[in-house]
């Protein structure tokens, strides 16, 4: 095998190929070759806004949760090779992802510290796979006589997903061909016509007293003076024979009878719906202002380029930083790229208005004065000066009689806890969700290595102690700071503007219920390995085979669990933390407030209004506390201090 140098790679990269356009009616048997030449017209326009868009990912690299700003796998990527920028290399590998559905990047090596010095971005159309029983041998690298061949570990692979092929990926190009073609034939069509190419616009037949010479003579002299859009519309003067008869047919036809531009319209969109761009993005005005232009580059960005960048990550966490340290401690993430949503940004005032925001600080991010008052945090339970507090006097489980000040505080804050939950929900989605894959790989390497005969009981490397303290470890961090940042919330709520602070016995429940959690979560995983490990030595199944019921296990699991875990116990912390907030400054009780539209289940309408002692129940459950929400999963219910 030729291990490529950097001259080779260096002389592949820097040598100038120009090519034509090609054939466009070939293009219904896609090639990755023909994928690149279809980088023309709206292809072109839609793959730039893509790739130019994605290229401003801003990364940060994170180790063991805690972020790094210099590191080697940094350095590499912010110094790609002598005439490419980061910009340019992820640039470069959107676009050959949009156009052939591949990406490849060479890493090539020092020859004597073994250390990877740069990436060259390989042409997708050049590379071939060389594979075995699934798994890929070598990569071989073509360009006209010159082939180099890489390693599998030299090569980061970006790709597309693919129905037909677990190798190679699958283009937009591919999937929108017949939608390319025809605005292709069009175009063409379009430039022939004005070189009086695509169809005449008569038919002229000579009969009688023209020689063979006078007939060249003739086509010559036509062609040289009226052909061409130059000489379009001139007036034909003719010389003939004495007996020449001169019969003419008219074939004009307008361009809009074929209803041409509506054609070319529809195509456009066509082409521009494969790829979710929408028209503003690339340039076309017509039938826009400017709300919808916000509107549809906010759904550009939310909808297309932030799921193409969380793609890229992905392939960066998973091939390219384990190069760096593979004990999987490091983690890429980047910036969301979705611009501020102005009516949420006006939501989130309205949540936090006398909570944690006075007016003043919101009419100053909105460039207006200050007005009389407006520095204060008012109660707004009672529109009284902060401090003051009131008790809604109630029968204690029963409903409140006076909703009207209940509902408006109630939908206040169920807004803003929701706020706060859903940025957590996200934070304790992906710790628990890598939680899953780690935890997969602990499995699967300790099971191999005792290569046992497995039961039910003994011989599963599950230990259950172990795996409940590694799953707190994770989660723990987040829910203390979900706590403290909801605590302030709920005091801000009734005018105390402190912060809420994580006490040692507030630490004790949040462990308590970080343990309970965490047993839970890991009783449900070791219990789905029991069943299949028992249905598989049922079967006399081998190490292999029982290995990969493990691995299905985990992948049935991992996201559908990771989000219903940080679904429910993102709003069980936050309700919790408004408990011990509460508690902290004296307030005795507490109401269920939940969301009233078309979601909101029976059972928790029915506990709508009632009100109960801070530390006294509103139902019985086996796995939570019954003192606030969620009643179950998906719960948006919150509480009102009573």
């Amino acid at each position: 095998m030729k291990i490529p140098s950097f001259k080779d790679i260096k002389y592949l990269f820097t040598e100038k190929k120009y090519y034509l356009p090609f054939d466009f009616s070939n293009l219904f048997t896609y090639t990755e070759k023909k994928g690149l030449d279809a980088y023309t017209g709206w292809v072109y326009a839609c793959v730039n806004a893509r790739a130019e868009e994605v290229a401003n990912i801003k990364l940060y690299l994170y180790q063991n949760g805690k972020e790094v700003e210099n590191h080697p796998a940094l350095d590499l990527l912010h110094n790609v090779n002598d005439y490419m920028s980061f910009y340019d290399l992820v640039n470069a590998t959107q676009a050959y992802l949009d156009l052939t559905g591949d990406a490849f990047w060479a890493l090539l090596k020092g020859q004597i510290s073994g250390q990877i010095k740069e990436i060259q971005v390989l042409r997708p159309d050049w590379v071939t796979i060389i594979s075995s029983d699934n798994s890929i041998v070598k990569y071989q690298y073509t360009n006209g006589s010159t082939i180099l061949e890489f390693l599998p570990e030299d090569i980061i692979h970006f790709k597309t997903f693919n129905p037909v092929d677990q190798l190679r990926g699958m283009s937009v190009i591919e999937a929108a061909r017949i939608a390319i073609n025809t605005d292709n034939f069009s175009a063409r069509w379009n430039e022939n016509f004005f070189r009086n190419n695509a169809m005449p616009d008569f038919v002229m037949t000579i009969k009688g007293g023209v020689t063979e010479e006078d007939f060249e003579r003739f086509k010559n002299e036509w062609k040289q003076k009226y052909s061409s859009a130059d000489n379009a519309h001139k007036t034909a003067m003719l010389r003939l024979g004495e007996n020449a008869d001169i019969d003419i047919k008219d074939l004009t036809k307008v361009q809009r009878d074929i209803e041409f531009l509506e054609q070319r319209k529809y195509s456009r969109d066509e082409i521009l719906a494969m790829f979710r761009v929408p028209k503003t993005i690339i340039g076309i005005t017509e039938d826009v202002n400017y709300a919808s232009a916000e509107a549809s580059r906010m759904v550009f960005m939310q909808r297309t380029i932030k799921p193409l960048m969380q793609k890229f990550i992905n392939t960066l966490n998973e091939f390219y930083l384990p190069l760096f340290d593979k004990s999987r401690g490091l983690e890429f993430d980047f910036e969301d790229p979705v611009p501020e949503d102005r009516a949420a940004k006006i939501n989130e005032y309205v949540a936090g208005v006398d909570k944690w925001i006075t007016r003043n600080e919101i009419r100053e991010e909105l460039g207006l004065p200050p007005v009389k008052g407006g520095d204060s945090l008012w109660n707004v339970l009672t529109a009284t000066p902060i401090g003051s507090t009131t008790q809604l006097q109630e029968e204690e489980g029963k409903k409140i009689k006076s909703f009207d000040r209940f509902e408006e505080i109630g939908e206040k804050h169920n807004k803003a806890l929701r706020l706060i939950t859903d940025r957590y929900k996200d934070k304790i989605k992906r710790a628990v969700r890598k939680y899953f894959r780690n935890q997969e790989e602990r499995i699967i390497d300790s099971f191999k290595r005792e290569n046992k005969s497995i039961n039910t009981k003994a011989n599963l490397p599950f230990n259950l102690g172990e795996e409940a303290k590694l799953l707190i470890n994770v989660v723990l961090p987040i829910f203390r700071e979900l706590v403290e940042t909801e605590g302030t919330q709920a005091l801000a709520m009734l005018g105390i503007s402190e912060e809420f602070k994580i006490t040692p016995d507030v630490n004790k429940i949040i462990e308590k219920e970080g343990l309970k959690l965490a047993s839970e979560v890991n009783k449900t995983t070791m219990n789905a390995l029991k069943e299949t490990m028992k249905e598989g030595m049922e079967k006399g199944e081998g190490v292999d085979k029982l290995a990969e019921r493990i691995s299905d296990v985990y992948k049935d699991i991992s996201d559908r669990r990771a989000e219903m875990i940080a679904q429910t116990e993102s709003t069980r912390f936050a309700n919790e933390a408004d408990i011990l907030a509460w508690k902290e400054v004296g307030v005795e009780r507490k109401i269920w407030y939940c969301a009233l539209d078309e979601r909101t289940c029976d059972d928790c309408m029915a506990l709508h209004g009632v009100a109960v002692g801070i530390d006294s129940k509103f139902f019985n459950d086996d796995y939570g506390s019954g003192e606030q929400p969620p009643l179950h999963t998906d719960c948006r219910c919150s509480l009102v201090p009573g």
